[in-house]
């Protein structure tokens, strides 16, 4: 009896040693790769900036991670918009990085204070407001021309998401629209 109790013990070890993050060998998970583009987060800055002021955001609160292709709201960016030949290299990189997520740096630019939350939460308890939640940003080559997601809950049916076409020119990036939708 007490030896299988022993071989059972030993099965159960191996079967958790297996299927556990660090697996038989005890090494980590591998972290996620950050998301380090300051020309993305000048443009994402800028897109929360003028988001946060509509919904009159004292806090932009951001979801620590990217979103990836399968978490948008939407299918894809082709479906929501015609894309005007200009962006075609933009929307390509746009899907490819979106393809994983990434993890946030504090690197925005917000004129609005910002925090990135380490706790994927709709609405964080006691906190009045929403969440942010953003993709990586697809460029062109030249880096002139960008396409960004960036959505918005803040409870129930409270919230926005949208694709957004930007350009840059001598003054910065430009919004030149895209598509959004209320929830």
């Amino acid at each position: 009896m007490n030896e299988k109790r022993a071989t059972l013990t030993l099965i159960l070890a191996l079967v958790f040693l297996s299927v556990s993050p660090g697996g038989i060998g005890g090494s980590p998970k591998n972290k996620l790769e950050a998301y380090t583009d300051s020309e993305g987060y000048a443009v994402l800055s800028q897109l929360l900036d003028s988001d946060a002021k509509g919904w009159k955001n004292t806090v932009i609160r951001l979801d620590g991670l990217t979103v990836s292709r399968t978490e948008m709201a939407h299918e894809s960016l082709r479906r929501c918009t015609e894309l005007a030949g200009e962006f075609q290299a933009a929307a390509k990189d746009f899907e490819g990085k979106t393809q994983q997520r990434f993890a946030l740096r504090k690197m925005f630019t917000t004129k609005i204070h910002h925090t990135l939350l380490k706790e994927k939460k709709a609405v964080p308890d006691g906190i009045s407001g929403g969440v942010y939640y953003v993709s990586p940003v697809g460029f062109d080559q030249d880096k002139t021309h960008g396409i960004a997601f960036v959505d918005y809950v803040c409870g129930g049916l409270c919230g926005a998401g949208s694709f957004n076409l930007l350009v840059k020119g001598a003054g910065g990036w430009e919004y030149l629209g895209g598509c959004s939708w209320p929830y």
